[in-house]
């Protein structure tokens, strides 16, 4: 079993997801987009925005890269 480039950048959006996860959480202040963003949206629709766009739809789409890859 090889490693394709698939399965490489599936793993590289799972990390990035966990990544934005974690850094939202710890140091919400690295993030440029995301203060204008609870700004424009308010907090709560602006926070959901972010972690749609910047976590969920990473880590969905990661690992099913890498599912698909892998089976």
């Amino acid at each position: 079993m090889s490693i394709t480039f698939d399965c490489m950048i599936g793993a590289i959006l799972v990390a990035f997801s966990i990544y934005t996860l974690l850094v939202r959480q710890f140091f919400p202040k690295h993030f440029d987009k995301l203060e204008p963003m609870k700004q424009y949206w308010g907090h709560k629709k602006g926070m959901a925005i972010h972690i749609i766009a910047y976590t969920a739809i990473p880590l969905i789409g990661g690992t099913l890269m890498m599912y698909n890859e892998l089976n």
